[in-house]
């Protein structure tokens, strides 16, 4: 959303906009000429020619119910980032984990070529300080497409980039298969000039009717684009990419985990094949920064460690904790868990549980509901009695920084899609202190 704002701000619109709490890019929306309430009380001073709005914002929200009343034209995110991505030749990057860190790393790569870039993104980029880049002299635009809500079928990309296809969002998709349907129409889209970039771990059904030239990329030899002798020297990881048996290059990143050696070739395959020079893909890749709360290095001193990551679903804290036991093996490690929703709570509840136990301790928060209601049964506490982990509480939020002060640890990590990210400023002054 915020980075549609800046769009607008950036083609000299008018912008205002509701949020439920200030937050860093709300002041700086604000500091670029944005008004932004985060009363639901109406101000019937705030007129507006369209509305943008998110499917996390229920339908009967004041602001929602005064524009409907007005007749004020109303378009979703996805239909406004569809506006913009048809006057462009489109780079979607979709999956159920990876998006934002693949859908960046791209649009860093072509930022640094003569090609340029115009770029949506989810999370906050390093490199530039923002979820936004802009470049009006460029033919190419890069743009996460989320399938919550079957968004990503809003686009019509000309290239596109899979990362994966597991089961998320079940109080949308009623099954498994009909996520996989979505993902399958969406790639039916791609133009038969187009390219289509996937993971080697997606199911073949769900390229059947792709018309696209597809590449595979992974670990396996079978893969078009192969990752292999992966190495982790001084915090960096490196590996060589192949290409058809063809050595590319040996490449090297300093986003951590395994997982990331894959987001990596998923981005370096697509410029690859878009013709970027390898110099440039080694270069690019090398002065890549990373993404805000994707594995983020908060805290680093010889007293502990702390990282925040937006990981939300059992596989991202999967490979984030594998991420951290190789980085930092035989450290103490407590992490703070925030569940998101209480749908993704329910349907993933063992899965959950079998993932934090591989923390040495945990400290787990109330479930952050965003657009839901409560669930009977589903809460924090039933979920701490299925993990299987003797240094575990749940902890209300109010409390949290005296909890981790009393807490034993080398390595602290925050977990979690919610609002605690407005926790990672407060912990890290409570650890520095």
């Amino acid at each position: 959303m915020s980075a549609l704002a800046r769009y607008h701000l950036m083609i000299g619109n008018t912008v205002a906009g509701y949020d439920r709490t200030s937050s860093a890019i709300t002041e700086e929306l604000i500091a670029h000429g944005a008004k932004v309430t985060y009363s639901s009380i109406v101000d019937p001073e705030i007129v507006s020619d369209r509305v943008i709005y998110t499917p996390a914002v229920p339908k009967d929200h004041p602001w929602m119910l005064h524009f409907l009343q007005r007749q004020v034209p109303m378009l979703k995110r996805s239909e406004a980032l569809s506006e913009i991505a048809d006057l462009y030749q489109c780079i979607a990057v979709a999956g159920t984990h990876g998006k934002t860190t693949t859908s960046s790393i791209l649009a860093h790569i072509l930022n640094q070529t003569n090609m340029g870039v115009n770029a949506f993104v989810g999370g906050v980029m390093t490199n530039n300080n923002s979820n936004f880049i802009w470049n009006k002299e460029t033919t190419f635009m890069v743009a996460e497409a989320d399938e919550y809500d079957r968004s990503l079928l809003r686009l019509n990309p000309q290239f596109a980039i899979l990362t994966n296809a597991e089961s998320d969002h079940l109080d949308v998709y009623e099954n498994e298969a009909a996520l996989l349907d979505t993902f399958s129409s969406f790639f039916g889209k791609l133009p038969s000039n187009g390219i289509a970039i996937a993971n080697e771990s997606v199911p073949q059904k769900v390229l059947g009717n792709v018309q696209a030239k597809i590449f595979r990329y992974g670990w396996s030899e079978d893969s078009d684009y192969q990752a292999i002798d992966v190495s982790v020297v001084n915090g960096k990881y490196h590996f060589d990419l192949l290409h058809n048996q063809g050595l590319i290059g040996r490449f090297s990143t300093s986003l951590p985990g395994r997982h990331n050696v894959l987001n990596a070739t998923a981005a370096l395959a697509m410029g690859h094949q878009l013709g970027v020079s390898v110099e440039s893909l080694n270069k690019s890749l090398n002065t890549y920064l990373g993404v805000k709360r994707r594995f983020e290095l908060i805290v680093q001193n010889d007293d502990c460690i702390y990282i925040d990551d937006y990981a939300h679903h059992p596989s991202e804290i999967h490979v984030l904790l594998q991420a951290l036991r190789e980085m930092y093996p035989d450290q103490k490690i407590l992490g703070v868990f925030q569940p998101h929703l209480y749908s993704r709570t329910r349907d993933f509840m063992d899965e959950f549980a079998q993932e934090l136990k591989a923390l040495d301790s945990l400290i787990l928060l109330d479930i952050y509901p965003a657009r839901e209601e409560p669930i009977a049964g589903i809460n924090s506490k039933t979920l701490l009695e299925k993990i299987n982990l003797e240094n575990k509480k749940v902890v209300h939020s109010d409390q949290l920084i005296d909890e981790i002060l009393k807490a034993e640890f080398d390595v602290l990590v925050t977990i979690g899609a919610g609002d605690i990210d407005q926790w990672v400023q407060p912990i890290k002054k409570a650890l520095t202190s």
